[in-house]
């Protein structure tokens, strides 16, 4: 338990200490009679010491992390939290000390009212198909759940706070923003998130200045911090500029310069302080998690980096030793001492009767001094039931004129929206989203001046009603006089053009059928064009062909050159030879005079070989040649039929195509025409559609204001009996103080005997009055010197 919390405590018990201090004095005073109507009082102001409730709201948009940072607070995931929209129902989180006594079953449990059912009483972990959107069973949270109430042991719901999550705003559900509104009329203190990646949009500051109006105290958090880079720079400067776009704002600069802001993650807090795995963006999977955070150091790390316990520590202590204490206690000490110095004076009053110094004369004309009194009173009531009346009725006039001003504004801007479609196809494509703007447009108004109505209401009632008795008039609110009239979707059907044109469609479907005939046998000549082509290149390719071969051959020909003709090879060249002499005398005479010199001439042979080889060579040129062109004569003759049966396919496509042509050119013809009549139908329908589109915005604005003129006469004539009724309570309070007059006339008589025993009453209850009156006193410093 913190230090916050014990010195709340501790104050408190003194508060209750002053009460039985009353209760003794109150049994010296009072005749028994008197002094249980006295203790009946007593005991409520104990109860309402013991159960005080203070009630905390949370408000952020989608997807702001409202419920991550409420899980954060409970240290579990409690509230259901999803990228869509999550909270359906207001969902109150109280102490389990709470229904200790009546419902100990309820402990660390939570309970779900519903409008039409019996409550059921389910765990923590499976609230989410009772106060979400996302689940899609049978209930239909919006509609089926009246309320929700977790009951935990927090420290932040200890002795008498409630916390409450809302639906939140910016939602397409206009009912989930009006429970919200509620909730907020009923609340002491709001935390209001930013998101940080978001801050400062303008539907945020809209909502906040709405807020404002109900709510003095905020702690404003700038969310999910983690996705910007945690505490540092960058928060500051988001803080810097959430500051600065509204410095000129008279309602929300100065609320944004005085309040404190807190950077924070609730994931990041929520990873930290609960040990199981939950599924979140920042840890995909449970290895990662079991990696990276659920090391104690890793999630001791996280909760710091989570800016958390900031916030926490300040909260706790606005809750437990700051103005909220201070204003509870200080009321209990005001009624305490106010009720100490009634009960003295009566003694002394009583005393004084019995006195001698007391005589009928004297109470004649106190008699006479109260009945001056009441006059006075029944003036000051004429005067402000008079006033009352004039400002009221001024302000409910100048209201309703505001209202109707806004909305022929919304209408006339609406009307010039609708009236810049002139495209039939255009208005139909718009159609659902101009009949939903009207709803959700009126809706909205209707919120917002049903709230203005009564805010405005209340603000004069208590500007007047102090002068009557000094307190601000509860019974404005109970009874139920700002209640906006049901108002009923706008019925706008859809004008279908009427078919103008039968017998152009006649002739078209015709057309069309004649046509998709025609297309039919295109279809099947598809490919003469490409047979055509396909030929054509086949014929000029054997052309090229021809042309490449015959080229070859020639400059093979032309390679071989001329026929060679025959060589002379020389087979022995020309020679002398040493030889024998012939006859006997040769051969007896050459040893002796030597051998005799032979000469010979050179041999040559001839050498047709080339000649031949060259013959060869050309025959094959030849041959080759002559088979060649045999072979692209067959060729060219086949392509030359293939390219005449594709030239015939050709012409027969052309004349099919300048028919389609023609069928085509019939058949956007009578389109024109079919187009020009139906444009005019379209023309008239559309006409329509603009008119009932503005009439229904025009007429269910107009549906607003005049349930805004009827909360205005019925607070009128309320204002009439609430005058009345205090008239009454005059009347009823001098009628009370003659019977008591009365009653000290009866003393005067009945009773001098108890003269010295009532005397030393008055002395003991002196004596009570005086400690009770130091005490109360000394109680009063202690609460102003409470740290806020």
């Amino acid at each position: 338990m913190n230090a916050s919390r014990e010195s709340y405590r501790a104050l408190k018990e003194k508060t209750e200490s002053i009460i039985e201090q009353y209760d003794k004095l109150a049994e010296l005073v009072y005749t028994p009679e008197e002094l249980v109507k006295k203790r009946d009082v007593l005991n409520a102001r104990r109860k309402q010491l013991e159960t005080q409730e203070f009630i905390l709201v949370v408000i952020g948009e989608m997807k702001h992390g409202k419920s991550t940072f409420l899980n954060a607070m409970l240290r579990k995931p409690v509230f259901p939290k999803d990228v869509r929209e999550a909270t359906a129902a207001v969902t109150f989180l109280r102490h389990n000390d709470t229904i200790a006594a009546e419902h100990p079953e309820w402990r660390d449990k939570a309970v779900v009212e519903f409008r039409d059912r019996p409550t059921m009483v389910v765990d923590h972990l499976d609230l989410g198909k009772y106060t979400t959107c996302l689940h899609k069973g049978e209930i239909n949270v919006a509609e089926d759940v009246k309320s929700v109430t977790i009951y935990s042991d927090s420290k932040f719901v200890e002795d008498g706070v409630t916390v409450v999550d809302t639906p939140g705003m910016n939602t397409p559900n206009a009912m989930h923003e009006q429970i919200t509104r509620d909730q907020i009329d009923r609340s002491h203190a709001a935390v209001f998130l930013f998101k940080a990646g978001e801050a400062g949009k303008k539907s945020d500051y809209e909502f906040l200045e709405t807020t404002a109006k109900k709510i003095e105290r905020f702690f404003f958090v700038v969310n999910r911090i983690d996705e910007i880079g945690g505490i540092g720079e960058t928060s500051a400067r988001v803080i810097e500029d959430l500051r600065g776009k509204v410095a000129e704002n008279p309602v929300l600069g100065p609320l944004l310069e005085k309040e404190r802001f807190y950077p924070t993650s609730g994931l990041l807090a929520l990873l930290g302080r609960y040990p199981e795995f939950i599924p979140n963006e920042k840890f995909l999977s449970r290895e990662q998690w079991e990696r990276d955070c659920n090391p104690p150091d890793c999630r001791a790390e996280l909760e710091k980096a989570s800016g958390m316990d900031t916030f926490e520590a300040d909260l706790l202590s606005f809750l437990f030793n700051g103005p909220r204490t201070q204003e509870f206690l200080r009321s209990h000490l005001a009624f305490l001492r106010g009720a100490a110095d009634e009960a003295s004076r009566y003694l002394v009053e009583q005393a004084e009767a019995l006195s001698k110094k007391t005589n009928l004369k004297e109470l004649e004309e106190k008699e006479k001094r109260l009945e001056a009194e009441f006059e006075r009173e029944q003036a000051k009531v004429a005067s402000a039931s008079t006033e009352l009346t004039k400002k009221l009725k001024s302000a409910m006039s100048n209201l309703v004129k505001e209202c109707e001003m806004e909305a022929e504004t919304k209408t006339a801007a609406f009307d010039t929206r609708v009236n810049e479609i002139c495209d039939y196809d255009v208005m139909r494509s718009q159609f659902e989203e101009f009949s939903g703007e009207i709803e959700r447009t009126v809706s909205r108004f209707a919120s917002r001046a049903q709230i203005d109505m009564k805010d405005t209401a209340q603000s004069v009632f208590s500007a007047i009603d102090y002068k009557v008795r000094g307190e601000l008039n509860k019974r404005l609110g109970a009874a139920k006089l700002f209640v906006m009239p049901e108002l009923e979707a706008p019925k706008i059907s859809w004008v279908v053009p009427e078919n103008v044109a039968k017998d152009v469609e006649v002739k078209l479907k015709q057309i069309e059928m004649e046509l998709r005939d025609v297309d039919q046998k295109l279809s099947e000549k598809s490919g003469s064009e490409w047979e055509l082509k396909e030929a054509l290149r086949a014929r000029e390719e054997l052309e090229r062909q021809k042309a490449d071969a015959i080229e070859d051959i020639r400059s093979n020909m032309q390679m071989l050159g001329q026929r060679p003709g025959i060589e002379q090879r020389m087979v022995s060249p020309a020679h002398d030879e040493k030889e024998w002499r012939d006859g006997f005398f040769g051969i007896v005479l050459t040893p002796f005079i030597g051998k005799k010199t032979v000469h010979y001439e050179a041999e040559f042979e001839e050498d047709d070989s080339a000649r031949r080889a060259y013959d060869v060579e050309m025959a094959k040129l030849k041959e080759k040649d002559a088979a060649f062109r045999e072979s692209i004569r067959k060729r060219l003759e086949e392509a030359g039929k293939t390219l005449s049966a594709a030239q015939r396919a050709q012409l027969e496509t052309e004349q099919l195509r300048k028919l389609a042509d023609k069928k085509r050119e019939k058949e956007m013809q009578l389109q024109r025409e079919l187009r020009e009549r139906q444009l005019k139908a379209q023309e008239v329908a559309l006409v329509s559609m603009r008119k009932s589109l503005s009439q229904a915005m025009k007429s269910q604005l107009e549906d607003v204001v005049n349930g805004l003129r009827t909360m205005s006469n019925s607070c009128a004539n309320w204002a009439q009996d609430y005058i009345g009724g205090i008239q009454a309570e005059l009347c009823t309070a001098v009628a009370a103080r003659r019977d008591e007059l009365e009653n000290l006339r009866k003393t005067v008589a009945l009773k001098k005997k108890d003269r010295d025993a009532l005397q030393a009453k008055v002395e003991e209850a002196k004596d009570a009055h005086a400690k009770l009156i130091a005490d109360a006193e000394a109680l009063f410093t202690e609460i102003e010197m409470m740290s806020i």
